[in-house]
């Protein structure tokens, strides 16, 4: 299952670290293994990804400590099964308004299926719901954009607004 918001990193880490604390559970990063081995917290600081992507996995303590602690090497695909990942990049020049992603394998794991469950009604509680593209030469993307939810902090940045990498333009669907 895969679920994408647009909206600022501070609007996207305090959701986060919402979730998290809600919910009881951790976030580990191996993005930098081979230097710093593996970082776990119950809370996402701002200052640790100011120039950087955020890329991370969140799910229970308990299966951080059974399934990713204990392991001699930087974790592969299918040791993460039982958590959610999440992706904001980050991109120089741009306005911090971006597409986050949350992924997670429900049917290969109970508790990423559960935890996922209520992610996405958290998504569904707090953010709104539909984008598109005016673009013409984009328009067969407006059926995934379809998808993606937003902020409403969105609307005051409408005249720059694209998806990740900077080439398509993308736009709430206001009603």
């Amino acid at each position: 299952m895969e679920l994408n918001i647009v909206a600022s990193r501070k609007c996207i880490i305090e959701f986060v670290n919402n979730f998290l604390e809600n919910n009881n559970l951790v976030f580990f990063n191996d993005k930098n293994f081979e230097k710093s081995g593996i970082v776990v917290s119950s809370s996402i600081s701002m200052l640790d990804f100011v120039d950087s992507n955020i890329l991370i996995n969140i799910g229970t303590k308990e299966d951080y400590e059974a399934k990713i602690k204990l392991l001699n090497h930087r974790p592969l695909v299918d040791d993460k099964n039982d958590f959610i990942y999440m992706t904001n990049f980050w991109t120089k020049n741009e306005v911090k308004i971006t597409n986050t992603s949350f992924l997670w394998y429900r049917n290969r794991s109970p508790n990423a299926k559960h935890y996922g469950s209520i992610l996405q009604k958290e998504i569904k509680k707090h953010f709104n719901y539909g984008m598109h593209t005016e673009d013409s030469r984009y328009t067969l993307l407006n059926k995934t954009f379809a998808k993606y939810y937003w902020s409403d902090e969105v609307k005051n940045y409408l005249d720059k607004l694209y998806n990740n990498g900077g080439v398509v333009p993308i736009r709430p669907i206001i009603e």
